[in-house]
């Protein structure tokens, strides 16, 4: 059998938050879930690499709400 795909998700590593959902959804999880968890704060170049600019991901994460100011 094949390895599950994995699941990236970005998330602001810095925003309460952000820490406190990752948290919640990581015991959702079922251990057969993959999931990376990407920093967008620590993986600025990565974004980059893929055309995304480091300061419009930010807010771009708090859907009807208020992300910290960008970096």
């Amino acid at each position: 059998m094949a390895d599950a795909p994995t699941l990236r998700v970005y998330y602001d590593a810095v925003c309460p938050k952000c820490r406190r959902d990752r948290r919640r959804y990581e015991r959702m999880a079922d251990e057969a879930s993959a999931v990376e968890w990407v920093d967008v704060t620590a993986n600025q170049a990565r974004l980059r690499e893929r055309g995304i600019d480091p300061n419009d991901a930010l807010p771009s994460l708090h859907v009807g709400g208020r992300a910290r100011p960008a970096v």
